[in-house]
């Protein structure tokens, strides 16, 4: 057995793991016959048992298929893994799939269409999904192609639950207050989440918001109702998680009912008094106690009763507003383009595909369409505020185009057997230059530049040649470089203590490049080394939650080294996996679709590691 929580070995039934020092439990984590493991492949990641990851990898035999599970160093191809090559050891099950019947697929297309617009794909639909495709010979690649359309509706980022306590007491005629609890059940924090409200015990549309909401947090709302008429009602309502960075996302609280009691009747019967000893008789009328009303004080302490959300396409949400005479808030990342010319056909309404940005700017720019022309791996916002490249030899005509443009390098390094360059604005930058030589040569080259106010801001080091790119404007009082074998963890440690912050970082094949910079006018900063990802990955996600964001990414002999700075110019941050330069060139695209901006790109043995985020301008 090894630990739940780091993989370590353990032995006994009821143990403390002596890395981690997580209780375990034996018997609950007696692995199955058929263990989950940690699959990544051309549909994207996630964990499935051997025997539902063999489909995938017959489905598409040429593409990369890796697993992993806890205890491993690091991901593995599927061939190193003995429960999938023994059940794929034969050649001949790697074949191309037959053609499909295109009636067959479109049964199938509607039945995966109804199974995921409810959000939620049950095991038992599963079931009937594999049964289908085996029915009617549709390839898991033709299912994940079908079911990425269904992408953003899975991702569950809202919950909701209702207090039945409040509810209690509501009577038609009178001011009612129903509390909703709204969570983010996501990763990254939202802005506020919007709550559109319809009964049938009322009329219109009632709206609220939360403040922001912290990723795994919830915020409690209150809906103020006055019934028009008692008996039981439906409850309907519309959820809008606003986010930082990207679209709107809408989700839809199944329906429910609830009742609405009448008001107490004000009595209005006679009374009469018979006094026979003395012979009177007494006419008391409309005598009777007064209305019962709600205990006054205090409400009970609330009695939370989950409730199901599923999400919504954009036309779906846009549908419930309408029929119920509302609208929905405005979408800075749908809305925010300007309108198009006079004649011109109207924008589609799906993100543009990765190709569209370059596509639709080549055509003005001579020069970008002769590197796209020739075959250039490449990419150019529609602001034309950032672009990249990936090439085979040193991106020299891509880097004059950049500058002349106004763009600087911000982030250069050699790797995968190719070139990596992203330009962009900088705050302040005025002007580069570059040299490529020798690594001696470049050093006294560098030393010359510092005499003159240029500062190293980029590297590529490749075996036989090195370049630098040198930067005037930066606002920098001094800097120094290094390079070594080992990780400059030590270096580091010791510039940084001098109140310098490191300012770039990179690998070659035989040496790591790192330099150092005062004048930043960065706040601190922090670096984790180790030869595992998961490590690695686990400490830029803490200092996220404290505002480090990386700024420095470098991978050299089975070692990841990152830099963190706080007060750096970036105010958010998120991590993307790339398997290969086409999946590089698509997420980019999407980033920048969503608004957000491309921090620098990282690399190991074979993975590509996207930050983006949003930044102040600055950086």
């Amino acid at each position: 057995m090894s630990c739940h929580a780091c993989g370590a070995d353990l032995a006994s039934p009821f143990v403390f793991c002596g890395q981690c020092g997580a209780r375990q439990d034996r018997k609950a984590q007696e692995p199955s016959a058929d263990p989950l493991l940690h699959y990544a492949g051309p549909s994207g990641q996630t964990q499935l048992p051997p025997s539902a990851i063999a489909p995938h990898i017959r489905a598409a035999p040429e593409a990369r298929h890796m697993v992993w599970k806890h205890g491993w160093p690091q991901w593995r191809v599927w061939r190193e893994v003995p429960e999938l090559a023994n059940a794929l050891d034969s050649p001949a099950e790697l074949v191309e799939p037959a053609p499909e019947d295109p009636a067959k697929l479109a049964e199938y297309q509607s039945v995966l269409h109804e199974m995921l617009t409810d959000g939620v794909l049950e095991t038992w639909e599963s079931e009937v999904l594999a049964e289908l495709r085996a029915e009617h010979g549709i390839s898991m690649v033709t299912h994940d192609r079908l079911a990425e359309a269904y992408k953003p509706l899975r991702t569950g980022l809202l919950t909701a639950a209702v207090d039945q306590c409040t509810m209690r007491g509501f009577r038609s005629g009178e001011h009612c207050v129903m509390q909703l609890r709204l969570g983010n059940a996501s990763t990254k924090g939202l802005r506020r989440i919007e709550a559109r409200v319809a009964t049938s015990a009322t009329t219109g549309v009632v709206s609220v918001q939360t403040s922001r909401v912290a990723p795994q947090g919830h915020e409690v709302v209150l809906v103020r109702l006055t019934p028009d008429v008692a008996g039981q009602h439906e409850f309907h309502c519309l959820l809008t998680a606003i986010p930082y960075i990207g679209r709107h996302s809408h989700y839809r609280i199944r329906s429910f009912t609830f009742s609405v009691a009448r008001p107490p009747a004000v009595p209005g019967t006679q009374v009469i008094n018979m006094d026979l000893s003395a012979m009177q008789v007494g006419k008391i009328g409309n005598v009777g106690s007064a209305p019962q009303q709600a205990e006054a004080g205090l409400v009970q302490e609330a009695s939370w009763v989950t409730v199901h959300t599923s999400p919504l396409t954009q036309a779906e949400a846009q549908g419930w507003v309408q029929t119920r005479g509302a609208a929905l808030p405005r979408d800075p990342a749908q809305t925010g383009t300007p309108p198009p010319p006079t004649g011109a056909p109207a924008p589609p309404t799906d993100r543009p595909p990765p190709e569209a940005p370059t596509a639709g700017l080549s055509a003005a720019d001579p020069t970008w369409k002769a590197l796209v022309d020739s075959g250039l791996d490449c990419g150019l916002s529609l602001d034309q505020s950032q672009a990249w490249c990936l090439s085979r030899e040193f991106p020299k005509a891509f880097i004059q185009w950049a500058w002349s443009k106004g763009l600087f390098v911000v982030d250069l390094w050699a790797g995968l057997e190719r070139h990596w360059c992203l330009v962009g604005k900088r705050s302040g930058w005025q002007a580069q230059r570059w040299k490529r030589g020798s690594r001696e040569a470049v050093r006294s080259w560098i030393k010359q530049q510092w005499a003159q106010g240029w500062y190293l801001t980029g590297c590529d080091v490749e075996p036989d040649s090195w370049v630098a790119i040198v930067t005037q404007g930066t606002g920098w009082t001094m800097q120094a470089y290094t390079t070594t074998g080992p990780t400059p963890e030590s270096w580091i440690q010791r510039r940084v203590a001098r109140g310098e912050h490191v300012a770039g970082l990179q690998a070659g094949p035989e040496l790591w490049v790192c330099w150092t910079a005062e004048g930043t006018g960065w706040q601190r900063q922090r670096q984790t080394v180790s030869t595992s990802w998961m490590d690695v990955r686990a400490s830029v996600l803490e200092g996220w939650k404290v505002g480090f964001f990386v700024t420095s990414f470098a991978w050299r002999n089975r070692r990841t080294c990152a830099i963190s700075t706080s007060g750096c110019g970036i105010t958010q941050q998120g991590l993307t996996p790339c398997p290969s330069p086409r999946a590089l060139g698509e997420a980019i695209a999407e980033k920048w679709a969503d608004g957000a901006r491309v921090h620098l790109v990282g690399h190991d043995d074979d993975t590509f590691w996207l930050f983006w985020g949003t930044s102040d301008g600055t950086i």
